[in-house]
């Protein structure tokens, strides 16, 4: 899950909320659209289908057989259920399909977060030798060290976290103090191992855990 302060609308948070809901909308205004359809065709299946078979019987000027409008009546309320309702049903879920298999094939290409390995390693660096992290470093006194050297949450992203060095033990208080969208959240993310791209050294000593609080009023 991802801390988002949803009660701060500054023009950055603006921009890529209108430009998602815009997208939204599209979708949601192409999907109605189609429901609409698909309920007119459904309700009125059989009557369209009549409509066109007479209009083409009368400018072709062929004679009307009552065994022909007989199967034909027969043959189409047999198939409605099936060639409208299920066709359509199996659509949707096709396309419901296609954007979930899209999602978790991206989900799955994402490379390996390493979060509990690097917030236990001394390093980032370091990553193929926590086998060798001693145990009773691990198991000392509650205490976070933090050393960053830079971190984001996209590859080349303007807005990044660069050169944060401080320790907290038990019993400090340290008030991280600054506008909205300047990187506090992303901070305490960095320190739980949830930011994506991350260089430097975080080590937690400890049990931990993070308690969110209103914004001030």
């Amino acid at each position: 899950m991802r801390i988002v302060k949803m009660y701060c609308w500054e023009s950055a948070f603006k921009r890529k909320i209108r430009h998602v809901r815009t997208r939204e909308m599209i979708k949601t205004t192409i999907f109605r659209m189609c429901t609409c359809i698909e309920m007119i065709l459904s309700q009125n299946y059989v009557s369209i289908t009549f409509l066109m078979m007479y209009g083409t019987m009368w400018l072709f000027d062929m004679k009307f057989d009552t065994r022909v409008f007989t199967l034909s009546y027969v043959l189409l309320s047999y198939t409605h259920q099936s060639c409208v309702n299920y066709f359509n049903f199996a659509i949707r879920d096709l396309l419901n399909y296609v954007v979930a298999q899209k999602r978790i094939r991206i989900f799955l290409l994402f490379d390996e977060s390493e979060r509990d390995i690097r917030l236990l390693s001394t390093s980032f660096n370091n990553i193929v030798e926590i086998d060798k992290i001693d145990e009773n470093l691990v198991k000392q006194t509650s205490e976070v060290i933090c050393n960053l050297k830079q971190a984001q949450w996209e590859k080349n992203e303007k807005f990044s976290l660069k050169n944060i060095i401080f320790d907290a033990h038990p019993g400090d208080l340290i008030c991280i103090i600054g506008p909205v969208g300047f990187g506090k959240s992303s901070l305490l993310q960095t320190l739980t191992g949830e930011i994506t791209y991350f260089d430097g050294k975080i080590r937690l000593y400890g049990s931990f855990c993070y308690v969110p609080q209103e914004s001030c009023k």
